[in-house]
């Protein structure tokens, strides 16, 4: 107890945490308390802990002189009365206000909620453009909520009051296809970053003390007596901490005692012979089995698509023997068939039941190789489903019970993005910009949710792709190497990459950035089943940093895109889970028509970049190409072409790489082919460059460096980049292409 000389709250929590630390062992019944000390020095809250991990109840002292009354305390952003104990494991209902901000006719308004366990939601509403407003919409929004399974909502003529009753914090942003862009909570507009409701919590962890979450008691004005009691079973092991903050709500200055000699009072009282607490372990959604979409065709609203259901190799040991789970298929999907992998000497059964599936299988033999799908459920929208959600329940893997309700959730959803649509272009040699380029490879990416104005995340981690490659041996396969990078400053970094149910597992690796400060120290750095996890601390990294690099091979994908998704992303070790931006990859090669297609390519910003081609043998530069080179250095066009000197003629002719064609060109290319004076490396490599098409192509200066048009807008319907003037040629060879 104070000695209620009305000083200052640093006083009397120094005071505090003396006296209490005066106290014999025995007194002390396992607790510590520490005076925790702000930058400027100045002890601004206690932390109390218990070695055995016991949850702590807060109760008012009833019989004091001075009890506390109402709304004096916030327990996780809920006032109490703490007229009864008050266990930490206890929560109140979490919500947030979203403001409809102008009518925007004719525009989409879609918003994302997150309750940062993995589960997303997403709603949409589109602004009729004969008559919409603010109030329409926000009704239309707050409808779509309701019928959300975790949330409930009501609307006040432009706002809309989305709450948890289980009290987990949740985030909202706005949606890929968000074109309004008026949305905002608490005055700030909302995008494509996630804005987090205040619940005083870990994101999307229940606060326990026994979970290591810290509960933060927010004493608006200190005029009361106050009373701690922890008490919990004699094996409860682990380590709890509470905290006790002095700190004004309203603008987080220390808060002063009333002149009256009003006190705080912490006291411990350990095992008091009461029930205690039950330990609240928090239930996690398994992820066991987990769906991807494919193959979406067809116009919006009445799409068919291909749902694979894989199983998560964590789950399976060394091989999947049984399989047993029951799906529900968002409403606005009609199921037309629904197929599994053969059951190897078991059987396998499941069918549609309304929107349900309920499947099982078991194979004796087992099944050691989960890149494939264990099922496929066909579907047709009845209604646009941009972001079908499916539902799992009474999920059991090799016996093992991934609803059981206790260590994992009862049932768990997720939400796809099936707004996906397939871009295609044409390759054309720049040698006469007609024959077709056959036998190139192409990589297309997708940063989803990014825009031309802001292409590059504002804080988090996000991924790039900085090498791919075709594996010759299997030239199926897809290869990438994709870079981890920080949007801003970090004091450490920690994601988990979602790869997709294809990869080859065994091929991830993370290799840390050797540019990295050398205290950086990665500790984690594990596969788990189809995640990645990463945790590493250290220096601060500047922002735009490479973190690392992570190799990836996805067998048999070639011309499909895969999605690799970051999740669980920690830059700051007092922040919450932050925003990590995945990436939608493809490699694909040009047919004999010049033509490559990426099938289901997400939203956002879409780049391509091209390399290799046919092999190059000796019979691919030839003397009369030494020729040919001779006559565009003089201005004249090669003897196989009919009309004036073209860009990529000019490009292959300079096989010196001086960046002017002149008769050194035609010499050095002589050369090569009679094997004097080769250099190394070859000059013969593909250069892939944008035609301008206007421009006149110049002898005497030769621009190789022509980019490609970058950062296509890709939205809801399939792209053609035919006319980007994609070009290619083979430095060195100017023959007729068309021969």
């Amino acid at each position: 107890t104070s000695d209620g000389d009305g000083a200052s709250v640093s006083n009397i929590l120094t005071e505090l945490a003396t006296s209490f630390s005066g106290l014999s062992e025995a007194n002390k019944a396992g607790f510590t308390v520490t005076a925790v000390n702000n930058n400027a020095g100045t002890p601004i809250h206690l932390d109390i802990t218990r070695a055995d991990g016991a949850d702590f109840t807060v109760t008012s002292l009833t019989a004091a002189a001075n009890p506390i009354s109402a709304n004096k305390v916030l327990v996780n952003g809920v006032n109490t009365t703490l007229d009864k104990p008050f266990a930490s494991s206890t929560v109140g209902s979490s919500s947030m206000d979203i403001v409809v901000g102008t009518a925007n006719l004719g525009k989409n308004y879609q918003i994302v909620l997150d309750d940062g366990a993995g589960n997303q939601d997403t709603v949409s509403y589109f602004g009729p453009s004969s008559s919409s407003t603010t109030a329409q919409v926000a009704t239309a929004i707050n409808t779509k909520i309701n019928a959300l399974t975790n949330y409930s909502s009501t609307v006040s003529t432009d706002t809309i009051t989305v709450t948890r009753a289980d009290g987990k914090e949740f985030k909202v942003k706005l949606g890929a296809e968000d074109t309004a862009g008026d949305l905002k909570v608490d005055t700030v507009a909302l995008t494509t970053s996630f804005v987090s409701v205040n619940n005083d919590q870990v994101d999307g962890v229940t606060a326990t003390l026994s979970n290591g979450v810290k509960q933060k008691l927010v004493l608006t004005n200190l005029t009361d007596a106050i009373e701690i009691v922890g008490s919990g079973p004699g094996d409860y092991t682990g380590e709890a901490t509470l905290s006790l903050k002095g700190l004004k709500l309203a603008d987080g200055t220390l808060a002063t005692l009333a002149s009256d000699g009003s006190t705080v009072k912490v006291t411990s009282t350990a095992f008091d012979g009461g029930a205690p607490p039950a330990a609240v372990v928090g239930a996690v959604a398994s992820d066991g089995v987990f769906t991807q979409v494919r193959n979406v065709e067809g116009a919006a609203g009445s799409r068919t698509m291909l749902i694979d259901v894989f199983v998560d190799p964590q789950f399976t040991g060394d091989a999947l023997k049984s399989l047993s789970y029951t799906v529900a298929v968002d409403a606005g999907l009609d199921i037309n068939t629904f197929t599994q992998v053969d059951a190897t000497g078991g059987y396998s059964l499941g069918s549609p039941n309304g929107q349900n599936i309920s499947a099982r299988w078991f194979s004796p033999t087992g099944l050691a190789d989960m890149t494939d799908p264990i099922a496929t459920i066909a579907v047709t929208e009845n209604t646009t489903t941009n972001n079908p959600t499916f539902t799992f329940s009474n999920v059991e893997a090799n016996g093992t019970d991934l609803t059981d309700g206790t260590t994992y959730t009862s049932t768990f959803a997720e939400t796809l993005d099936a707004a996906i649509v397939d871009v295609s272009g044409t390759l054309i040699s720049g040698l006469d910009n007609t024959t077709k380029a056959a036998g190139n490879y192409v990589l297309g990416t997708v940063a989803p949710g990014a825009t031309t104005s802001l292409p590059l995340p504002n804080n988090g981690l996000y991924l790039d792709v900085s090498a791919w490659q075709v594996n010759a041996a299997t030239p199926n396969d897809a290869i990438y190497t994709l870079a981890v990078k920080a949007a801003s400053a970090v004091d450490l970094f920690e994601f988990d990459l979602e790869l997709p149910g294809q990869t080859d597992m065994t091929s991830v690796v993370f290799t840390p950035d050797a540019g990295l400060p050398a205290d950086v120290v990665v500790a984690t750095n594990a596969v788990t089943g189809r995640t990645l996890e990463v945790k590493a601390t250290g220096s601060t990294i500047a922002a735009g940093s490479t973190l690392g690099t992570i190799t990836v091979t996805v067998p048999g994908e070639f011309g499909k895109v895969q999605f690799f998704e970051l999740a669980n992303v920690q830059t700051n070790a007092s922040a919450a889970n932050e925003n990590g931006r995945g990436l939608y990859a493809g490699i694909a090669e040009t047919n004999a028509s010049g033509v490559w297609t990426l099938d289901d390519m997400g939203a956002g910003l879409f780049n391509r970049e091209y390399d290799g081609g046919p092999a190059v043998t000796a019979s691919t530069v030839t003397a009369v190409d030494a020729f040919y080179a001779l006559q565009v250095s003089a201005g004249l066009v090669p003897s196989w072409y009919s009309s004036s000197v073209t860009e990529g003629q000019v490009i292959a002719s300079d096989f010196d790489g001086s960046g002017k064609v002149t008769a050194a060109d035609a010499l050095a290319i002589l050369e090569y082919v009679v094997g004097t004076n080769v250099p190394v490396p070859a000059p013969t490599v593909y250069d892939f460059y944008h035609d301008r098409a206007t421009v006149d192509a110049t002898i005497t200066a030769v621009d190789s460096a022509k980019a490609l048009t970058t950062n296509h807008v890709i939205s809801t319907a399939d792209v053609d980049l035919t006319g980007q003037l994609d070009r290619v040629v083979l430095i060195g060879d100017l023959s007729n292409p068309a021969a």
